[in-house]
């Protein structure tokens, strides 16, 4: 949800990426990554610590009607942690 400046000089491998001024304009793009699934698991994180634009996303998503969304946070946490995983950007 990083804007692609952002999103192209440090993300976690596996991420993909939908900018939050597309999400906010258009939250059905997620489709295309969720393959047409309201309910399709989503791990949503933004980039800092806190993961307040996570948290934004994940309450304008369910209120699109998905579901099985979970806020992991801010990606400067998750990597301070040491987390990383096996990246496409819509």
């Amino acid at each position: 949800m990083r804007e692609p400046g952002l999103f192209a000089a440090d993300h976690l491998p596996c991420a993909r990426n939908v900018p939050i001024s597309v999400l906010r304009a258009h939250p059905e793009v997620v489709l295309q990554v969720t393959d047409g699934r309201y309910d399709a698991p989503m791990l949503i994180q933004c980039g800092k610590l806190k993961g307040t634009w996570a948290a934004e996303v994940k309450l304008l998503l369910e209120d699109r009607g998905f579901s099985n969304l979970v806020n992991i946070g801010g990606h400067t946490a998750l990597t301070k942690l040491g987390c990383t995983c096996p990246v496409k950007e819509l």
